[in-house]
């Protein structure tokens, strides 16, 4: 019968650090994760610039719209008067009807 008890297997080479085949794992996964690292930082960086740039457009706009609606009522007083009163009037019956 043989014994079942298992003796160490014995490794060829010396025990001074990894293998070949183990250090070029390492390298491996050093090279993808450090390229993984700077793939994320260039999205981060485009990312926050789009926003910006869609921030600033929006900006301008609702500038715009400010400026044109300031024109309208200096242009149109009486009826930009008639018109918020109207608006409110709507906004009103909308809410009172809720209660």
């Amino acid at each position: 019968m043989k014994n079942s008890t298992h003796s160490p297997r014995k490794h060829s080479g010396s025990h001074n650090g990894p293998r070949p085949a183990a250090r070029q794992a390492e390298s491996t996964v050093s090279h993808l994760l450090n390229s993984a690292g700077q793939m994320m930082e260039d999205t981060y960086e485009k990312a926050s610039d789009m926003a910006h740039s869609s921030y600033e457009h929006g900006r301008d706009m609702a500038s715009e719209w400010c400026d044109e609606a300031g024109e309208f009522v200096q242009a149109r007083p009486m009826e930009s008067v008639l018109v918020a009163a109207g608006v409110g009037l709507l906004v009103g019956f909308m809410l009172g009807r809720r209660h």
